[in-house]
């Protein structure tokens, strides 16, 4: 029966289990399949679990803090970053990743050194102020990014994941095409009850727009009055949505004369859309422009996109809305990228859209992108197996990448990338540094500048002025003529040139051959100027030798020749003064060029360059798993490194994560509900550690995928503390109690484990035959000490000494039966705790019983009952053999204890020790049990009242290998006595005890001895009469 009930109550245990398990693996695995848990989880194996390195080909040049204090304050100006591509092509990367977006274009502005002057700073103004300083910033960038060639740009949209609804904005509108419904019930009848509920309130304006853009189609031009009048609603409520719906219908129209073939002039546009409205400055011309120009990024962007089939498109992101590159750039790039992120619900970004879906067509991730450039990948085959996207390419180049199920690519960080701030993920460049090559060409251009001015002083002072005169009507008349006029001349139309050459070739409007001619008429004018300028200074430095041999006296008196020795000198100073020094200059910054371009020559050539914003408190800092705080051009960089080396981060799927948990829920709760609260602990923490081992450094480390690990640990623990208490609850009440019953006699922590056995409650319950060996000990006059002393403090004594005792029994897995007053009774082997060497256990309780009693009396020297505890001394009786051990009595009070003739025998043997003088003895069978481990005496075979059988007894002196050599050569004298007394040789004996009684003279044995020699002489024994020594003493 009580093995039947434990089976119901196990079973239970175990359907608790399941139904935990059941439901934990129902929340981690429900609508919503990633849970903060595993996310942390994950950003746990990620920082402490990866193995992946950098590639040493990815390199990040960085506008970090030092940049933006050294270059100019954020934003730059596109001139600057296009100073700063075209510096880095320079170094002959194989590929410049962009990690900014240029969606709004710059104003022109000219470049005026006095804009950027302090207050009250006095600035000098190096090249003239006019339209050639104008400063077209896209154009430039533009310029500079189809210079390098290599330059990938990136874009943004908003995306819908993959399933998503399309918004009720698109649903609506997708109800009104064809005939646009005049009222608002008519549109509702197109519409189902989910797309009505969701717009709401809003619906009527949705219409109110469609009905305004269906008139504004075949006008562009009328404004909310002429709508109000042709829809008759309010002009006021058509106010309220004009500016959106126009945007709507200027994308919408030029989009469908770019559908007609051919990229249309913006004038022709403009005229198609305004009419005769087109050259006025307002803001439906604003709007056809914006229009025109986002209609010419898309189609540059169209060009970067790749043919898709049917089911990648079901698998990926797919465009919103569009966030196009400005049209140069993105005509100028070579390719253009998504920079898109898709940070989890928490923030986190730990996964890219790696393809987007643009209207039937795909745009790859940056990091997708540059892959494709490195690896020779074709982006136009992409093909869809199972949950990843295969993409071919060169042999060994084709890419498998395992998507998330939502259309992301988890993002597969570098072992290092946590040491980012340190520099010790990827190589890092700060832009400063390249920048300072563009800022000492920049100082190096404007020392040009002033060369070219101050080199015209010389010409002109060489050439010098003279006076042409004619005759008229009115006399003589005189005219001043410079002779530099043909020099001068020749440096504006250089000028002119060149301004039209640079703003043509930014602008795209010059052909190769009219570029050519450009060209050629500025070199033409630059050797002639050369000419001029050399001419000058040799007449020039001719000149001051020549004065040199005046002496300053004559050239003082003379008026003309003093001024041209000032003009001439002047301008020799300027020579070798001014334009030397600015010589000087540039060859200090050429050289530092060099020495720049030298250090970073190594570390840029050939490499993949990812240019991106670092600068704290900017923006374009992401949350991640290796970091809160993390430069967002990084995660694209990681993307392109993990598939640069194949290494993607591969997800395990749901039902593999499911069958986990219900496998490791169902072990762990058959297990905590059959077996031992300890073992299910430890076993239920080992499974956890196992499969956390395995996840993290088989699966994760090795394998690079991402498995389940929150929640099979959630399953396994809840399953494990669920069936635990249950068990508390219900089967454990009866451990509890039992454990309480064994508490009696054994101490609490072994009786709590023994109460975990099955087989230790059994037992207790039945009444069996076994090996013990028993335990008797008393001390020595306590009861009439105890009636000479005051009773609380016989109390006190009493209480210290024997639980000083039961700790010593306890230690040794004895179970502690009764006391009797003073008396101690305990056994060995106990049916509940089985002992195999129990004898051993008896004797060394024994033993470590009288050690424990002198250190007692040690401790209590300063207790108030010192003197009683000094005056303690105790005595021990073992005897092992067969005994019935069980739990005895009756219904009304039963014990678990141990009766038998081995229990009465020990019983005997401890007072007998008073008649010996011993402390501890022990019978035959103990002694035989355990001699190779303790030193003996043998005392008798003694007659114990009551039993026809003589017992050998012996006495425990110490362990083995304790015994001293005087101590041995007593104890062999002891007992060659003790064998004269049984060969009856009473007068030999008496000599032989007497004689031991002069060395010892309180060798109680030895008188005992001498007694019976004695008491035998006067009466003899029997003829079977064996050597007995009869104990009177019960």
């Amino acid at each position: 029966m009580f093995s039947n009930r434990r089976r119901l109550q196990q079973f239970q245990g175990f359907l608790v289990g399941l139904a935990v398990t059941t439901s934990c693996a129902a929340y981690f695995f429900g609508p919503s399949d990633e849970h903060k848990a595993e996310l942390i989880a994950f950003d746990w194996r990620m920082r402490n679990f990866n193995t992946l390195m950098p590639d040493a080909r990815v390199v990040h040049v960085d506008i970090d803090d030092n940049s933006v204090d050294r270059v100019e304050r954020w934003p730059w100006k596109r001139r600057t970053m296009a100073e700063l591509i075209r510096t880095v092509g320079e170094f002959g990367p194989r590929l410049i990743l962009v990690d900014f977006l240029f969606s709004e274009p710059e104003a022109p502005y000219y470049e005026d050194p006095r804009l950027e002057a302090e207050p009250g700073e006095d600035v000098e103004i190096v090249g003239a102020v006019s339209d050639a300083n104008i400063v077209y910033g896209d154009l430039e960038l533009a310029e500079a990014i189809r210079s390098a060639g290599n330059v990938v740009m990136s874009t943004q949209f908003d995306i819908l994941p993959p399933g998503a609804p399309e918004p009720i904005e698109a649903r609506v509108r997708r109800a009104m095409a064809g005939t646009v419904p005049t009222d608002e019930s008519a549109l509702r009848g197109r519409l189902g009850a989910r797309d009505i509920s969701e717009a709401g309130t809003d619906l009527g304006r949705m219409l109110l727009r469609a009905r305004a853009g269906e008139q504004l189609l075949s006008d562009f031009t009328l404004d909310e009055h002429g709508l109000s009048e042709r829809l008759g609603v309010p002009a006021g409520e058509i106010a309220a949505v004009l500016a959106g719906v126009k945007t709507e219908i200027a994308r919408r129209r030029v989009a469908e004369l770019f559908a007609g073939g051919g990229a249309p002039q913006r004038e022709a546009v403009l005229e198609a859309v305004l009419g005769e409205q087109k050259d006025r400055r307002n803001a439906d011309r604003r709007d056809v422009v914006a229009a025109y120009n986002r209609q010419r990024a898309l189609e540059a962007l169209r060009k970067a996109t790749h043919p898709m089939d049917a089911p990648v498109a079901r698998m990926i992101y797919r465009v919103a809305e569009s966030v196009p590159l400005l049209s140069p750039l993105a005509e100028a790039a070579s390719d253009i990228a998504a920079v898109n992120f898709s940070a989890d619900p928490g923030g986190t970004v730990r996964r890219v859209p790696i393809l987007i879906n643009d209207g039937g067509r795909a745009i790859a991730h940056l990091g997708l992108s540059a892959a494709a450039h490195a690896l020779g990948l074709d982006l136009g085959r992409i093909e869809a197996t199972g949950e990843a996207l295969v993409i071919p390419g060169a042999e060994g180049a084709a890419r498998e990448l395992p998507l998330d199920g939502n259309g992301g690519l988890i993002i597969h960080w570098a072992g290092t990338a946590d040491a980012w701030r340190a520099g010790r993920d990827m190589p890092h460049i700060s832009a400063a540094k390249l920048m300072s090559i563009a800022s000492a060409r920049r100082a190096m251009r404007d020392n040009e500048i002033a060369l070219r001015y101050r080199m015209a002083e010389v010409v002109a002072a060489a050439a010098g002025t003279f006076t042409a005169r004619a005759a008229g009507p009115e006399g003589d008349t005189g005219k001043t003529l410079h002779g530099d006029a043909a020099y001068r001349q020749g440096a504006a139309e250089r000028a002119a040139l060149e301004a039209k050459l640079r703003l043509g070739s930014l602008r795209g409007t010059l052909g190769p051959d009219e570029a050519a001619a450009l060209e050629a008429q500025i070199a033409g004018l630059r050797a002639a100027m050369e000419a001029a300028e050399k001419k000058a200074e040799a007449l020039v430095r001719m000149t001051c030798r020549d004065l040199a041999e005046i002496s300053e006296e004559e050239i003082a008196a003379d008026a003309q020749l003093a001024a041209d020795a000032k003009r001439f000198r002047g301008a020799l100073r300027i020579l070798d003064e001014d334009i030397a020094a600015l010589a000087r200059a540039n060859a200090a910054l050429a050289r530092d060029i060099e020495r720049t371009k030298a250090e970073l020559a190594d570390r840029l050539r050939d490499k993949f360059v990812f240019l991106g914003f670092a600068a704290t408190a900017q923006g374009d800092i992401v949350t991640t798993p290796i970091d809160a705080r993390t430069n967002g051009v990084m995660c694209h960089a990681h993307v392109f490194n993990a598939i640069l080396q194949n290494r993607p981060i591969r997800v395990a799927p749901g039902w593999a994560g499911v069958l986990i948990c219900l496998i490791g829920g169902a072990v762990v709760s058959f297990i905590t509900s059959t077996q031992a609260p300890r073992l299910a602990l430890l076993s239920t923490l080992g499974l956890m550690l196992a499969y956390a081992a395995v996840n993290c450094e088989v699966l994760f480390k090795r394998l690079d995928t991402w498995a389940v690990l929150a929640a099979p640990e959630a399953c396994v623990f809840l399953s494990w503390a669920f069936v635990t208490l249950f068990r508390q609850l219900t089967a454990e009440r009866e451990r509890r109690f039992f454990s309480k019953q064994l508490a009696q006699y054994t101490s609490p922590v072994i009786a709590a484990k023994l109460a975990e056995s099955p087989r230790a409650a059994q037992a207790f319950k039945t009444v069996q035959t076994r090996d013990i060996t028993a335990f008797f000990s008393d001390l020595k006059g306590f009861t009439t000490l105890s009636e000479e002393e005051d009773p609380e403090l016989i109390q006190h004594v009493l209480n210290t000494y024997l639980h000083r005792m039961s700790e010593v029994i306890w230690s040794q897995h004895g179970l502690l039966n009764k006391f009797m007053g003073d008396g101690i009774m305990a056994f060995f082997n106990a049916s509940v705790d089985p002992l195999e060497d129990h004898a051993r256990a008896a004797v060394e309780t024994s033993l470590t019983a009288m050690e424990e009693l002198e250190r007692l009396k040690a401790d209590r020297r300063a207790d108030p009952a010192a003197r009683i505890f000094a005056a303690l001394e105790m005595r021990v009786g073992l005897a092992s053999g067969p005994a019935k051990n069980g739990d005895l009595g009756s219904e009304l009070k039963a014990d678990y204890t141990v009766i038998g003739d081995v229990v009465n025998l020990a019983a005997r043997l401890e007072p007998a020790n008073k008649v010996f003088g011993t402390r501890i003895m022990v019978s035959g069978p103990t002694r035989n049990a355990v001699k190779d481990h303790y030193e003996f005496r043998y005392l008798a075979e003694l007659q114990v009242k009551g039993k026809a059988q003589t017992v050998p007894v012996y006495e425990v002196i110490c362990r083995k290998g304790q015994l001293a050599p005087e101590q041995k050569e007593y104890t062999e004298r002891f007992e060659a006595g003790v064998e004269l007394y049984k060969a009856r040789k009473w007068d030999e004996c008496i000599v032989h005890f007497t004689r031991m009684l002069a060395r010892r003279f309180d060798d109680a044995g030895a008188s005992r001895y001498i007694d019976a020699c004695q008491e035998l002489k006067q009466f003899p024994p029997d003829d079977d009469w064996r050597g007995a020594l009869e104990l009177k003493e019960k």
